[in-house]
């Protein structure tokens, strides 16, 4: 068997595979710890068998999974069996150990890493973390938030941020973070997803032109994922036709993994989690245009928590929730960033040291 740890901050959770194709994408979508931390409080075993029959699920209710899937569920005696017809995987549950099984890659891939997304998530959640709508960087386990509305350069910010500082930068979220408490501080967790990243971000950083060939680049992971939508050569070629002006007006996005971004950016993927030391509010502008003034920043911050019930997408499959105060847990969180140094940048370069 091969293994991987993931941490939250909080618990640690221990992967086990026979397969070390599963645990190279693994690594190329959630963040491994880089050392071994003993006494894990969670286990997932997670291996490819001949075949995962799907005719004996007598007497199973039906559970929407997290993107839309028909999920067949049972529970007795105190384990939680569930079949993913749409993967063609089985999930075990039972007290600290969640075993997968799936007859291809591909389910085996998403099923595992939504396992432990799971766990990693509604552990914070239980434990009076919030989630926030930001992007963020992490530099020898300090964190940069950047926190904006839509289109206010979130995504850009975390391109700029990784290009100049490739070698110490790493990724922890595009779009969602959790934060929580822990011994006084404020800690931050990345939701650790495929991003939605706009081309005018790729253009104005990278260059539309490192997109092609960047899934073999980055070792073939979105090929698994059965609704990412690949970035194909022609996709690419239109795009290189356009002028600057037309390129700043196109609002379409790309999907991009975690992996994929740090291929992009030369900079490497490290542990999702850190202590917040700023939050800056961007406003992404050109020509001499204005956007929100700083003292904006507070109600920027406060239209930015995520509520609970717009994470439906992000639905409770494995029975994880507990209940919990979330709007107390949003206050308190709310007066431990009134703490941290916040502030607005605006411009094109929205990387300030």
């Amino acid at each position: 068997m091969y293994t991987r740890q993931y941490s939250n901050c909080m618990r640690v959770i221990e992967l086990k595979s026979r397969s070390l194709d599963l645990l190279k994408h693994m690594d190329h979508y959630l963040y491994p710890e880089k050392g071994t931390i003993h006494s894990p409080y969670q286990y997932v075993e997670a291996n490819l068998v001949e075949e995962v029959p799907m005719d004996h699920m007598v007497d199973f209710d039906y559970l929407t999974g997290e993107y839309g899937e028909s999920l067949r569920y049972k529970q007795c005696d105190g384990v939680t069996t569930i079949y993913n017809t749409t993967n063609r995987s089985k999930i075990v549950k039972k007290k600290n150990k969640i075993d997968v099984q799936s007859d291809n890659l591909s389910g085996l891939f998403m099923d595992t890493y939504r396992v432990i997304r799971q766990l990693q998530i509604w552990d914070l959640l239980n434990s009076g973390g919030v989630i926030l709508h930001a992007s963020g960087v992490q530099k020898e386990g300090e964190v940069t938030l950047y926190v904006g509305n839509k289109g206010a350069g979130k995504t850009t910010a975390l391109f700029q941020e990784l290009l100049a500082q490739p070698e110490e930068n790493s990724m922890l979220s595009n779009d969602r973070v959790i934060l929580f408490v822990k011994n006084g501080s404020l800690l931050v967790f990345g939701w650790q997803a495929v991003a939605h990243v706009g081309l005018g971000t790729i253009y104005g950083t990278v260059g539309i032109g490192s997109l092609r060939n960047i899934h073999e680049n980055a070792g073939g992971t979105a090929y698994l994922l059965t609704q990412h939508e690949l970035i194909t050569d022609a996709l690419i070629d239109e795009l290189l036709t356009k002028t600057s002006d037309q390129m700043k007006s196109i609002k379409e996005k790309i999907m991009l993994m975690p992996w994929e971004i740090a291929k992009l950016t030369g900079s490497y993927i490290r542990e999702g989690y850190g202590r917040v030391s700023k939050v800056i509010c961007p406003t992404l502008c050109f020509d001499g245009e204005s956007g929100n003034k700083a003292e904006d920043e507070n109600a920027i911050i406060d239209q930015s928590f995520i509520a609970m019930e717009d994470l439906s997408f992000f639905s409770d499959w494995l029975g994880l929730r507990q209940d919990s105060n979330y709007t107390e847990n949003v206050r308190v969180i709310k007066e431990a960033m009134s703490k941290v140094h916040t502030f607005s940048v605006e411009g094109a370069n929205l990387v300030k040291y």
